[in-house]
């Protein structure tokens, strides 16, 4: 028995094509500092983004109005709101990508905008003591390396006001809605059922054989308890960060 495997596309231009509909000659994908599968001078479209959000005051709207032009607002609001709920300590600084087309034209996705690809999340949800845990202010702390408040492209659109106001809404959404406790305890019974035997079997080929159902079910209830916690603390952290307050966010000037 060789353990419990999972197959995962390759993040690469031919992933992007399959899901996106474009071609994936013209995709230019940027993973954790190197541009994968095609010339590395495209690394300085990457960078004319970060250059630009440390050199310009985004709370501007001209040069907010610049950003735009770069990237998917949406999909980066997005990605960081996930990876900040689920509290992921391995993110930021490291396990990021995203992707844009090298040719820009009025189709679908060929704005020439970057947007970020979600990958590797095994150190969240409760699986990192001190850094991943339901209490964490995944804002400021628990992080590896940076924090996102410490991200220049992070903090340099926080400054910008239509930017923080849409980044709350969505991650108020989500907390509501794809990461709501009901909602997620059912996926993780799930998930539970389906990989248990395969798990247990897995971890004794690895382990030993002192890992049994018993403490593969006590980790599932980390992770449980992780959701169940969460919404509370991130909500607060959320507010002190960005010195708002969620009740009346829509009035701060």
């Amino acid at each position: 028995y060789w353990g419990l495997y999972n197959l995962q596309e390759r993040i690469d231009q031919g992933l992007i094509a399959q899901n996106f509909g474009v071609k994936e000659e013209d995709v230019i994908v940027f993973k954790n500092g190197n541009v994968i599968g095609a010339d590395d001078m495209y690394y300085s479209l990457y960078l004319d983004v970060i250059h630009y959000a440390s050199e310009n005051d985004l709370s501007k709207p001209e040069h907010y109005r610049k950003i735009e032009e770069m990237i998917d607002i949406q999909s980066y609001i997005d990605y960081y709101c996930f990876q900040i709920y689920v509290a992921n300590c391995d993110s930021v600084s490291n396990n990021y990508s995203c992707w844009r087309t090298l040719s820009i034209s009025d189709e679908e996705y060929y704005d020439g905008k970057w947007r970020w690809i979600l990958y590797d999340t095994d150190d969240s949800m409760g699986m990192v003591e001190d850094l991943a845990e339901a209490e964490t202010d995944s804002f400021r702390e628990g992080h590896w390396t940076n924090a996102p408040m410490d991200d220049v492209l992070f903090s340099s659109l926080m400054r910008n006001r239509e930017f923080e106001q849409r980044f709350v809404d969505t991650f108020v959404e989500m907390a509501d809605t794809v990461f709501a406790y009901e909602y997620v305890n059912q996926l993780i019974d799930e998930f539970c059922m389906n990989y248990k035997e395969a798990s247990v079997l897995s971890r004794q080929r690895f382990r030993g054989m002192e890992e049994t159902e018993e403490k593969y079910l006590e980790d599932v209830e980390v992770i449980r308890d992780f959701f169940k916690r969460r919404r509370t603390f991130i909500m607060g952290h959320m507010e002190d960060a960005l010195e708002i307050t969620l009740d009346d966010v829509d009035e701060k000037e």
